[in-house]
């Protein structure tokens, strides 16, 4: 057997068996997961099986949002202040994140945390609806709606669409982690870290269906069905649109409905296809409940 560079492994094909050298296999490695990585679509939205490692994603990603990128010296204690998340040890939280790093999840750059794009991947904000009809504005205000959740601290979840189930929201925000916890002690935990979270007192401790509408809004009967779907699951239902014109036809239609801001709200996430929600401390235009 011979030994193979990194230009025989990527064309390797039928023939003589070769063993790579560690640093080859490695280079390869690396070339593969660029060249035929798993699509956007198909990328999970959370780490499922490291419940901290994602714990410290979406806290780097809040910091961004906020405009104030955390270094690795001030991540422990942001995780501390993020009140969907139980107490962490500085040295674990150090490990996790430099087996982040490792796996290019998240970049260091003058010594502050960035999410790199698999790193966005891994936490669901460039995951795809998969809806039949999604469009770009219906994306940008999804992503917008995601970052500026993130920003509080918040973490929504682009749904995956079903192809018969119609009740699915383009957007979940969850007041209590999933699984729900099966012991009295650590749900009672997780129902104190909830309260102690702005989503919980602004949409009255109900999970939160959001819902992206483009020419829908301009239609009553899609409100009054995303209506419909939200507070049948007992969930508050939350519209986003791209302008002020549409957000008065949707606040129009939920008046007529006897709803106010305490039962269902429309927000105005304005600004040019693929930005963010706007400059760090601004927030939509809505109404507060």
């Amino acid at each position: 057997m011979r030994s193979a560079g990194t230009d025989e492994l990527l064309a390797m094909g039928p023939g003589e068996p070769v063993v790579p050298d560690e640093e080859s296999w490695a280079t390869v490695v690396r070339a593969s997961l660029d060249r035929h990585g798993p699509a956007e679509g198909d990328q999970p939205c959370g780490v499922a099986d490291d419940p901290l490692a994602e714990a410290i994603l979406w806290a780097i990603l809040g910091a961004e949002e906020e405009g104030r990128p955390l270094g690795a010296d001030g991540l422990t204690e942001a995780l501390a202040r993020r009140p969907a998340e139980g107490p962490t040890d500085a040295a674990v939280v150090a490990d996790r994140l430099l087996g982040l790093v490792r796996r290019r999840l998240v970049a260091v750059d003058e010594g502050r945390l960035y999410l790199t794009p698999a790193g966005s991947r891994q936490i669901g904000l460039r995951t795809s609806t998969g809806a039949t009809r999604e469009g770009p504005e219906h994306r940008a205000l999804l992503l917008r709606a995601f970052r500026l959740f993130a920003r509080r601290g918040c973490r929504m979840e682009i749904v995956r669409q079903g192809r018969y189930d119609t009740t699915l929201p383009d957007g979940l925000v969850r007041q209590l982690p999933e699984p729900i916890p099966q012991s009295p002690r650590e749900l009672a935990e997780a129902l104190t870290r909830a309260r102690e979270g702005w989503a919980w007192g602004f949409f009255g401790g109900k999970d939160v269906h959001v819902e992206a509408e483009v020419s829908g809004a301009l239609r009553a009967e899609r409100v009054r069905r995303g209506v419909l779907k939200a507070t049948r699951r007992g969930a508050f239902p939350l519209f986003v649109v791209a302008d002020a014109p549409r957000a008065a036809r949707v606040r129009r239609v939920l008046r007529a409905m006897r709803l106010g801001p305490r039962d269902a709200q429309v927000w105005t996430l304005a600004g040019r296809l693929g930005e963010r929600a706007g400059p760090a401390g601004t927030e939509p235009t809505g109404e507060r409940p």
